[in-house]
């Protein structure tokens, strides 16, 4: 019994002594991490108000507002989405339509979903989804000379299991959304 206690003391005064000489040692320093937070607005075009509601208020607010933050704040960056939208724009917004190409070509002003209008994904057909796509790269690369890389679906009720591979083949790399809970 007395051997026992002995090994017992031994083996308490081995593990302090080690934790003491572990915590002696140097601390690893602190992982260091950096967010990238990026404005977005998403117009919905087809859901709660008509197309001269949305070209006389939403659209201006999307363009006042967001050119104001670019001229004022060199680090600001913004998403916008939709190629019908950005016709609206041109046709209606003209001036400051053209103060947008400035910013596309800084990457400040990212356009983003490659669609010409948010579809759902659900419902229609591949060809239709594909041609929804087309239309707004077409835009995109007559307009400003960019292409968009990903699918943005911020408000759609689930996705089909083809949409990886619609989006591969229209060569888009991202998608993003909100709706996933």
């Amino acid at each position: 019994m007395k051997l026992f206690r002995l090994f017992v003391v031994a083996c308490i005064l081995t593990f302090c002594a080690g934790r003491a000489a572990a915590q002696e040692q140097e601390t690893p320093a602190p992982k260091t991490y950096k967010i990238y937070a990026v404005c977005d607005a998403h117009l919905d075009t087809q859901w709660n108000w008509d197309l001269t509601h949305t070209i006389r208020e939403y659209i201006p607010r999307i363009l006042f507002q967001n050119l104001w933050m670019l001229e004022r704040y060199p680090d600001y960056k913004f998403n916008f989405e939709g190629g019908i939208i950005y016709r609206w724009m041109k046709e209606y917004y003209p001036l400051h339509y053209a103060r947008l190409q400035k910013y596309i070509d800084e990457g400040r002003w990212h356009i983003s979903g490659a669609s010409w209008n948010a579809n759902d994904p659900n419902m229609p057909s591949a060809e239709s989804f594909i041609r929804n796509i087309l239309q707004g790269q077409e835009l995109y690369k007559r307009e400003f000379g960019v292409r968009s890389t990903d699918i943005f679906l911020p408000d759609c009720f689930g996705f089909g299991y083809t949409l990886p591979s619609l989006a591969a083949h229209c060569g888009l790399i991202g998608f993003s959304t909100q709706k996933l809970s």
